[in-house]
């Protein structure tokens, strides 16, 4: 069953439900938020179960009520991760989004998945323990009726809430698909910066390597404006790619 869903790691452990006679016994090694939470309504309330049948139904439906609030609380941080993503400027340099929002996204969207198989996990066992659990109650005669119906009103409810379960982990893959384009989009724009850089510096290289040549006969090396012209076709050759690069709106 799921356990520490609030914490950073979420965890599942094994708890054993034991039968005799009209009580009930749990052997658990971990103490889950639904039985301390039933067991305290117990005491206040010690009128609404009388036999261990009837407080084994009431676990398991304070177990369902539990992994469905885990649920919508999953709901909910997919849709805030979901508005940190598509609510901003398209990832790149000077954007809204930024490499350290990202990282956080992939974060949450790896605990809550995490959280989301725990739950599919937890729903499994509950169905098994069901399945299991109901021939039995249908073989005895002194069985409340009303014991079987909130069993299969439970197990209808496992049914809907892996639907839920399901859908949030299609999301959570949606979700990772989009943040990794982002990363790929950013990616991309700091590489076009590195290349529109290194087409803006190429030509003023290109001719300070021929003045940097050692020939005898070069004429413009008398010239008494060789230097000057040499630094203006440079400050000439690195602006108008720039200029031409804006135009293209690659800028």
């Amino acid at each position: 069953i799921l356990v520490h869903a609030d914490a950073p790691i979420p965890k599942s452990a094994s708890i054993t439900f034991i039968l005799v006679g009209t009580s009930l016994i749990t052997l658990r090694y971990v103490e889950p938020r639904p039985i301390s939470t039933y067991a305290t309504r117990l005491l206040r309330q010690q009128e609404i179960c009388s036999t261990g049948e009837e407080v084994l139904a009431g676990l398991i439906e304070a177990f369902v009520d539990r992994i469905a609030d885990v649920l919508e609380k999953v709901a909910l941080d997919l849709d805030h991760v979901s508005q940190s993503i598509f609510d901003k400027p398209t990832a790149g340099p000077g954007s809204g989004t930024t490499s350290t929002d990202l990282q956080s996204v992939l974060n949450s969207l790896g605990r809550n998945n995490d959280l989301v198989s725990t739950v599919r996990e937890s729903l499994l066992s509950l169905t098994r323990l069901i399945r299991f659990y109901l021939p039995t109650l249908a073989a005895g005669d002194k069985t409340p009726t009303e014991v079987r119906n909130r069993l299969n009103s439970a197990r209808g409810d496992i049914s809907s809430l892996n639907e839920h379960a399901s859908f949030e982990s299609q999301k959570i893959n949606f979700l990772l698909d989009a943040t990794l384009g982002m990363i790929n989009v950013e990616q991309n724009g700091i590489i076009k910066i590195f290349s529109v850089v290194a087409a803006v510096f190429l030509p003023p290289t290109l001719i300070a390597s021929i003045y940097g040549m050692n020939f005898q006969f070069m004429p413009e090396l008398s010239w008494l404006s060789g230097y000057p012209m040499s630094i203006g076709l440079m400050i000439v050759s690195a602006v108008r790619p720039v200029i031409y690069f804006r135009r293209k709106g690659w800028l």
